[in-house]
């Protein structure tokens, strides 16, 4: 979201909030192993492939 220009009081600026709120904590443990490289932030994409493994696990075991 940072990638588009955000209003204060806007309804877009609000949604970019409580996304940040919900995402941060979790991409935050993944920035502190995995340092931005070259201005780019890897950590978003290590996030996601570590959500999908858990999932892949956790249908496994219920299957």
């Amino acid at each position: 979201m940072r990638w588009f220009p955000l209003r204060e009081g806007g309804i877009a600026y609000d949604i970019a909030v409580v996304l940040q709120s919900i995402c941060e904590p979790f991409l935050q443990l993944f920035r502190r192993f995995i340092p931005p490289m070259g201005g780019l932030d890897f950590s978003p994409v290590i996030a996601i492939l570590a959500l999908n493994l858990v999932a892949r696990f956790v249908i496994s075991v219920i299957v």
